[in-house]
This record gives structure tokens, C-alpha cells and sequence, in this order.
């Protein structure tokens, strides 16, 4: 069962029952948890006698976003957050980026200086999960000028853009803008560059999650075959 708002509501997953056996026998169950839900209650049942080990609940997503609070390197930048590409944007691509070691919502945040056309910082390419193609996105951005947004980059196996889906902000809290949206994959796309982008300002960046959305529900069986021609 699940809990919310500290509530326990009545919501079930059911991992099928082993055969009977004198041998341990495993069992599990994939289930996309409401978005609702802050715990989970576990039971375990048996008719007669039952020996259970090694039960463990384990997330099937994970954060797809390298250094995802912009922690700050030795030398002054943000590790994992480069420049973007000139491609990444129309117009004039002028501007640094920065760490801010005590600027974020609870620690470092990335900060972008572009008032002169446009700035991005580029995550590390990440490749994308097979058989999943819908994606959440949740970030914020303190702009003091200019404009703040997010654009998630699908790029093809040879890393060439597919799309870029522009992000802005849905509602505010404490000064700080927050992204949330879900996105969706395309076809052909095998990795993800995700951008954090000013527009003629300074905006600060912090706490970007990227990871896949009831991968249960949205995901679709994947084989991949490897041949090697001999001759």
C-alpha cells in the first residue's frame, strides 16, 4: 500500500507467487509508484511456512543528469558543465559560465553571465535508456536579468541534434524558477544533452532531475542484435 500526506491508501502490486520448492525461489514485480506517494508499506504473506530473504525495494529510474546540484571544481568552473555548441541557440553566443559555491537553493549553483546575446552550459552527453521515451524534467533559475530557460537536447548515435525542446519556467518559489515538464523522445534519438540557457542577463541554476517518467507503463521491450560477418 501506499502513503500520502500520511494517509495509508489503498493501492496494490502483487509480485507472483513461486512455485513450491525445497529451494529458495525468486520473485519480483515491476510497478510506475503514484506521483502522490511518499512510502510505501511492504507485506509478506505465506499460507504454511515460509522462509524469506533478501527483500529489497529499489528504484527502476535514476537521475540521468551528471552533477545535477553544479557542485564547484578546484578551478573555479562547474564539473560536467561546458559551454554549449554554437548550434544550440539563434543569434549571438556571448558569455561565461561560473560557479557560485553559496548562491543555490542549498549549497553551489551554476551561475550564467550572457547580457550580450546569449549563454548555455551543456551537461555531459548522456545516452539514453532503451525502450523508454518519456522523460520528466524538474529544475529551477534565479534570473536577476534577461531571460532563463532550459532546452533538452535528443541527439542522434553520431551526436548530431535531432530536436530541442524548449523548457520555461511553470511557477515560482523563494525567487527561484521552476522547470517541470515531461518530454518525449524521438525515435531516433540515442542521447540526451541537456542545457541550462540565459538570454541577455544573469541567472543562477540548481537541482535539475532528468530521469524516466512510469518507465513500466511508457517502456517497450528492446533486442539488440551484434553480427559480425566473417568472410
Amino acid at each position: 500500500s501506499l502513503v500520502a500526506s500520511g494517509v495509508s491508501r489503498p493501492w496494490r502490486a502483487k509480485a507472483p507467487a513461486p512455485p513450491l520448492s525445497s529451494a529458495w525461489q525468486f520473485t519480483a514485480v515491476e510497478v510506475d509508484v503514484p506521483k502522490n506517494c511518499t512510502a510505501v508499506r511492504l507485506w509478506l504473506r505465506g499460507d504454511g511456512t515460509a522462509y524469506l530473504d533478501d527483500v529489497v525495494l529499489v528504484p527502476l529510474t535514476v537521475n540521468l543528469v551528471y552533477n545535477p546540484t553544479f557542485e564547484p571544481n578546484s578551478k573555479g568552473g562547474v564539473t560536467f558543465w561546458d559551454p554549449a555548441p554554437s548550434d544550440a541557440y539563434k543569434g549571438t553566443q556571448a558569455g561565461t559560465l561560473s560557479a557560485a559555491p553559496a548562491a543555490g537553493r542549498s549549497g553551489s549553483a551554476l551561475q550564467i553571465s550572457a547580457t550580450d546575446g546569449w549563454q548555455g552550459a551543456r551537461n555531459l552527453d548522456t545516452t539514453l535508456p532503451d525502450g523508454i521515451h518519456s522523460f520528466q524534467f524538474e529544475g529551477w533559475a534565479k534570473p536577476s536579468l534577461g531571460e532563463s530557460f532550459v532546452q533538452v537536447g535528443w541527439l542522434n548515435p553520431q551526436g548530431q541534434f535531432l530536436r530541442l525542446d524548449k523548457i520555461t519556467a511553470s511557477d515560482s518559489e523563494n525567487g527561484w524558477l521552476r522547470f517541470q515538464t515531461t518530454v518525449e523522445r524521438p525515435k531516433e534519438a540515442a542521447l540526451l544533452k541537456l542545457l541550462a540557457m540565459a538570454r541577455e542577463g544573469v541567472s543562477l541554476y540548481d537541482d535539475f532531475v532528468f530521469f524516466a517518467d512510469a518507465p513500466v507503463r511508457h517502456g517497450a521491450h528492446v533486442v539488440k542484435l551484434l553480427v559480425n560477418q566473417v568472410g
